[in-house]
């Protein structure tokens, strides 16, 4: 016989402390969603977009089948069905298989969903049940990530307005987790902001890597929250990160983006030379077919020295 499936309600090893009560009143679960309470129990309650789920939430931001609740040993666990922009809780994007609490606050998409426990859940320690990660609920589970963008294969790279549809959803991810990500920035919580936004940033990167159109609104968010996140770090990686981004799309640094690229050398950001190399090397071959207002851009990132610190 295989072993079971996560959860399993106890992992080996996590027995019940000597003296407890096994007749106290058992937690009862629900969440709290727009007008409606959901019950929840021993099996799955799968949440998505999805008319199939157990909670079909009708947002553009949530994939077919999001994120999966289930009761276990009277502790409610939640898990990121790997959907394409994620599930996050009190602002924190949820990784791998978690134990949430009465309070706690879901965010899948533009909607908040609230976690109740009628009793029993006061006591609950913080800390997860699990020390390694476990396996998913969900076999079935796969990202949409590759189904939100269109693929214009290989080549020179068409103006991003002339094909429609390109990683429009990515936009709109950009639109609900930039709202969190800018709220922990103004906070103080950079490192916070980053988990928040580092797959999104990553996958929109890896769209352009591999062919794939980046529209005009996600690249715009895509550069404005990678300089965001570089000033409130200053780690050169979110500056490599706007380079690599230009370098994928065949397109040379907006002059605002020059002035950001300078002013962290200034400010002693290492940046990857070897990256900027080929990014120059780039913008020279574009500047022989590029009109003049492009040369100018161009003219501006070929007098950058990436070696040069203060």
């Amino acid at each position: 016989m295989g072993s079971p499936s996560y959860p399993p309600g106890r992992p080996p090893g996590d027995e019940p402390p000597q003296g407890a009560d096994a007749s106290a009143e058992p937690s009862i679960w629900s969440l709290r969603w727009k007008d409606r309470t959901i019950a929840l129990g021993g099996a799955p309650t799968v949440l998505g977009r999805s008319s199939q789920c157990d909670l079909q939430i009708d947002d553009p931001l949530v994939s077919r089948r999001h994120a999966s609740l289930q009761v276990s040993g009277g502790s409610l666990f939640l898990e990121d069905l790997r959907s394409a922009n994620g599930v996050f809780v009190n602002g924190e994007r949820v990784r791998r298989p978690r134990r949430v609490l009465d309070g706690d606050r879901i965010l899948l998409g533009n909607e908040e969903l609230l976690v109740v426990c009628a009793s029993g859940g006061s006591e609950q320690p913080r800390e997860p049940l699990f020390d390694q990660e476990p396996r998913t609920l969900d076999p079935e589970a796969r990202s949409d990530v590759h189904e939100v963008v269109s693929s214009r294969g290989r080549g020179p790279s068409p103006s991003r307005g002339s094909l429609p549809g390109a990683t429009t959803e990515k936009a709109e991810a950009f639109t609900m987790l930039g709202r969190l990500a800018d709220r922990l920035l103004d906070g103080g919580h950079p490192e916070r902001a980053v988990r928040v936004l580092a797959d999104l940033l990553r996958e929109v990167l890896d769209a352009a890597r591999t062919g794939f159109e980046v529209n005009e609104e996600a690249f715009q968010h895509a550069r404005e929250y990678a300089v965001k996140l570089a000033n409130a770090t200053s780690d050169g990686r979110w500056v490599d990160y706007l380079v690599e981004l230009h370098l994928a799309l065949r397109e040379p640094l907006a002059a605002d983006l020059v002035d950001h690229v300078q002013r962290a050398l200034e400010r002693g950001v290492e940046l990857d030379v070897g990256l900027f190399t080929r990014y120059q090397a780039q913008v020279r071959e574009l500047r022989t077919v590029a009109k003049p207002a492009e040369r100018a851009l161009c003219d501006l990132s070929l007098q950058i020295d990436p070696r040069r610190r203060s």
